[in-house]
C-alpha cells in the first residue's frame, strides 16, 4: 500500500454510476440537467418538492421514463405513466 492510498475514496460501482441517488435510474442530461453522480432525477426532486406545494399550481408534473411526456403528479406514483404501465 502508498502512502496515499489509504486517503484514495473507494472506487464507485460502473452500474450506480452517473445514476439518481434515489431511485438509481440512470441520469439523462436533458431530463434530470445533470449526469453526474450523486444527483437526484427530476421526478425524485419533485416528488419532494411537490409534497410540501401549497397551491396546486405549484406543482410540477413529472416525466416518464419510458415515453418522456408529462404526466401529473400524486401522492405514491412512480416514474412511469399509466400509458406506459399497461
Amino acid at each position: 500500500m502508498s502512502e496515499h492510498e489509504e486517503f484514495m475514496p473507494p472506487c464507485l460501482d460502473t452500474e450506480k454510476e452517473n445514476a439518481c441517488i434515489e431511485c438509481e435510474i440512470k441520469l439523462n442530461h436533458v431530463r434530470d440537467g445533470t449526469t453526474n453522480s450523486n444527483h437526484r432525477c427530476h421526478n425524485c426532486y419533485w416528488r419532494e418538492q411537490n409534497t410540501r406545494a401549497r397551491q396546486e399550481k405549484q406543482i410540477v408534473p413529472f416525466i416518464c421514463y419510458r415515453c418522456e411526456n408529462t404526466f401529473d403528479w400524486e401522492p405514491g406514483i412512480g416514474n412511469i405513466c399509466n400509458d406506459c404501465t399497461e
